[in-house]
C-alpha cells in the first residue's frame, strides 16, 4: 500500500511488509504487520467471504483486523509486496477519532476473543496489553492524558512487560518537554 497525503499527493509511506501463511497469532497479537492498509487493500475468495461471515458491521474501524483473523484461523493468508493500493491520508481518516477507534476496536477484541479456540484464548492477555499500548499511544499523540494512563494501565495489566518501555516513553517526554530543558 502506498499510503499519502490528500492535500499535496506526495508519498508518506509505502507498507510492503505483511505476512503469509498460517499468520492468525501475528494478527491476534497486533504486534508487527500482517495485514496492511485498509479491508480495500485485501482480496478474499466470496466462498471464503462466506464461510467466515464476512465483515462485522457494527465496527467502523478494526473490522478489517476482525474479519483477517476469522479468516487467517481458517486458511492461508498470501502477501504480494508491491503497493496496489493507494489509501489517501486526509486528516478525518476514521483512526483520527481515538475514542471511535478505542469504541470499535474493543468490541473487535471482545468478538475476536468470543471463543473457545484453545490456541486463541492463549493469546487474549498479549493482545489486549498490545491494544491498549497502541490506544495509549493514540491518546497521548492526541493530547488527551487522561485516556492515555487510563489505556496505559490496562496494557501493563495485560501485560506487565511493558513498564519498561512506558517509563522510557514518559522519561523521553520530560527531556522534551520546554519546561524540563531549563533544569
Amino acid at each position: 500500500m502506498r499510503e499519502f497525503d490528500d492535500k499535496i499527493g506526495e508519498t508518506i509511506k509505502i507498507h510492503l511488509e505483511g505476512g503469509e501463511g498460517w499468520v492468525a497469532e501475528d494478527i491476534a497479537l497486533w504486534q508487527k504487520p500482517v495485514v496492511i492498509g485498509p479491508g480495500g487493500s485485501i482480496m478474499v475468495r466470496r466462498d471464503v467471504i462466506e464461510n467466515v461471515g464476512g465483515f462485522d458491521t457494527r465496527l467502523t474501524i478494526g473490522e478489517d483486523w476482525e474479519f483477517c483473523l476469522r479468516v487467517a484461523k481458517k486458511y492461508k493468508i498470501g502477501f504480494v509486496r508491491e503497493p496496489l493500493v493507494n489509501y489517501r491520508n486526509h486528516g478525518a481518516n476514521a483512526h483520527i477519532d481515538v475514542a471511535e477507534m478505542e469504541r470499535s476496536t474493543l468490541l473487535a477484541w471482545a468478538t475476536a476473543f468470543d471463543t473457545s479456540d484453545k490456541n486463541l484464548l492463549r493469546l487474549r492477555s498479549r493482545s489486549y496489553g498490545n491494544l491498549h499500548k497502541v490506544l495509549a499511544g493514540s491518546y497521548l499523540q492526541s493530547g488527551q492524558y487522561l485516556s492515555f494512563l487510563r489505556n496505559l494501565v490496562k496494557s501493563l495489566w495485560f501485560r506487565p512487560s511493558y513498564l519498561g518501555y512506558y517509563l522510557r516513553l514518559l522519561a523521553g517526554r520530560r527531556s522534551d518537554s520546554p519546561d524540563d530543558r531549563s533544569l
